[in-house]
């Protein structure tokens, strides 16, 4: 009976064409997806290479001792940003945001912000990759193959042979239905499998067990509604069966996502990088006229621990401690503004994920971004990552600026390295009840920063 079932199907022109062209876009996208990642960890390490001999020929000249803030305004530090390891499945922001992040002993949010760092035209104009296949081909295949389920059995005329032969008839259309979704459950799933298996080191990521499981409900959700509804519809034409359900795929999968997505950036927008860029900027800038005691005394009180350093002579036009000191105010600045933006990014994930409990297709983008870690909370991990950097940075040459002493080369043994983005909360945890986690990252970690160690040591909180 299964044979036979298959042979059937094999026999539908429609349907063999639609199969053999998934078979074919799913390779592709794969394909791809695994040259974009290579490309870009290519660039990682080619950004790294480059920035390990500029940092050597700002290193090898210097004689002890050394001046703590020239070295630290000279220095460029380079924080890698490489794609998730399943950015092949679904490149998201992998195309659009920087591979490498160059940061100074500065302002963190000025370098952040300043703009030229992420490429959003690459975002906008899309790229077809394996997650593209699933949430927007795959349902129109599915329908396309369950469109004449029942109709064409009655323009050949033996759908009464079939009621007549099927004790169970619901069974049967069952048992058909299944062989459509496992048929096209394969198509998509056996080229993935292949992929996996030949690229990656013999050890098979959980997260693709997590991607093939929702690949196949997904098929399920659209294979079961379009196989309802051609059985309602049973009477009408196989053609006019499937301009219903191919109109009802451009509504749901492409229109309706689309004109959510539209609202969501009208009620919901974000503070442009641009505001806190010139927020950060107009700090700065009054700094320089400003009373070098007002820069100080703002600064310690994100700082208490170097209360007692000593003050700067009034006939001293410049020094680095007061430079770096009205830096680090202009961060603190730019909180409330980045405060905000955070809390419009949750608040779009939050409506995004309201809206995925009547749209399976935004239900569907939602939990690839959590299993091939990207979205939301890909975005925090990096800003977590460069904001770490920049803590530990400046916690390794602030003991040396705000004590007015100077550095040896002994001391930049231990100058700290910057270190990639760790995964996000929802990769480990699609769920999403780690998510409260990665909320907190934005705003309120800095505001922490007073409360953290007093050691000179740890004269560092979060830097941005």
């Amino acid at each position: 009976m299964l044979r036979l079932e298959l042979a059937l199907l094999w026999r539908e022109r429609l349907a063999r064409a639609a199969l053999v062209l998934l078979v074919v876009l799913a390779s592709i996208a794969l394909w791809n997806g695994h040259a974009e990642d290579r490309a870009l960890r290519l660039q990682v390490d080619r950004l790294q290479a480059q920035q390990a001999q500029a940092t050597d020929e700002t290193l090898d000249p210097l004689v002890d001792p050394v001046d703590a803030g020239a070295l630290g305004y000279a220095m460029v530090h380079l924080v890698p940003q490489p794609p998730p390891p399943l950015a092949w499945l679904h490149l998201g922001d992998a195309i659009s945001e920087p591979v490498a992040l160059r940061i100074r002993l500065l302002g963190l949010e000025g370098q952040r912000h300043a703009g030229g760092n992420a490429a959003p035209e690459r975002a906008a104009a899309g790229t077809l990759d394996f997650a593209f296949v699933v949430v927007v081909l795959m349902p129109l295949v599915a329908l396309v193959l369950v469109a004449p389920l029942a109709s064409a059995e009655r323009e050949a005329g033996r759908d009464a042979l079939l009621a007549s032969l099927a004790a169970q008839p619901r069974v049967t259309w069952s048992r058909r239905v299944a062989l459509r979704w496992a048929a096209l459950g394969a198509t998509v799933l056996v080229p993935l499998a292949v992929a996996a298996t030949t690229t990656t080191t013999g050890r098979a990521d959980p997260d693709l067990f997590g991607i093939a499981a929702a690949t196949l409900a997904y098929a399920a959700i659209w294979c079961t509604a379009g196989a309802a509804l051609a059985l309602r519809w049973r009477q009408h034409a196989t053609d006019s069966i499937a301009t219903r359900l191919v109109g009802g795929w451009l509504v749901l999968v492409v229109a309706l996502p689309a004109l959510a997505g539209i609202v969501l950036d009208r009620t919901l927008p974000e503070v442009p990088g641009s505001r806190i860029a010139l927020e950060h900027r107009l700090v700065l800038n009054d700094a320089w006229d400003r009373p070098k005691e007002d820069t100080l005394a703002a600064f310690v009180r994100y700082h208490p621990e170097w209360r007692g350093t000593a003050p700067i002579p009034p006939t001293q036009r410049f020094h680095w401690k007061w430079y770096y000191a009205f830096h680090h105010v202009a961060d603190r600045h730019v909180d409330p503004w980045l405060s905000e933006r955070e809390h419009a990014r949750q608040a779009r994930v939050d409506a995004k994920r309201v809206l995925g409990l009547v749209m399976p297709t935004v239900a569907m983008q939602d939990l690839l971004d959590g299993l091939a870690d990207q979205g939301l909370e890909r975005a925090q991990a990096r800003e977590s990552a460069v904001r770490d950097f920049h803590d530990r940075l400046r916690a390794f040459f602030y003991p040396a600026l705000f004590a007015d002493r100077p550095m040896t080369r002994a001391d930049l043994a231990s100058l700290p390295q910057p270190e990639p983005a760790a995964p996000a909360a929802r990769a480990r945890d699609v769920g999403g009840h780690k998510q409260g986690i990665t909320r907190q990252q934005g705003g309120q970690g800095r505001r922490r920063e007073a409360g953290r160690g007093r050691g000179r040591g740890n004269g560092h909180g979060a830097a941005a």
